[in-house]
């Protein structure tokens, strides 16, 4: 059974839980999910590290995946653990500039 994490970089925090099958999607999904069968995607976006704690004891993750979410510079990747994926996904933002002629 493999969990799939991903995190985005943006203002705010929020946390999205999505749970899936062969079935279909589950909005606001949970751990008691996984025993029917279900794989858990949690979308979390800027996380404090007080809900990187808390999720880190919460799912019994490996500490050097949240090294790499401490790190300020991130790059995109994905990894395959034992029994879940860690993927980091980064939001490409542009900022404008107005010109004046």
């Amino acid at each position: 059974m493999q969990r799939v994490f991903k995190l985005s970089l943006q203002a705010t925090t929020t946390t999205t839980t999505t749970c899936y099958n062969s079935s279909g999607l589950k909005e606001n999904g949970s751990k008691k999910d996984l025993a029917d069968g279900f794989r858990l995607w949690i979308d979390i976006v800027e996380p404090t590290p007080d809900e990187l704690i808390n999720l880190q004891k919460e799912f019994n993750l490996d500490s050097h995946v949240f090294d790499l979410i401490k790190q300020k510079a991130k790059r995109p990747q994905t990894r395959i653990l034992d029994n879940y994926l860690f993927t980091i996904i980064l939001d490409i933002q542009y900022k404008t500039q107005t010109i004046n002629y």
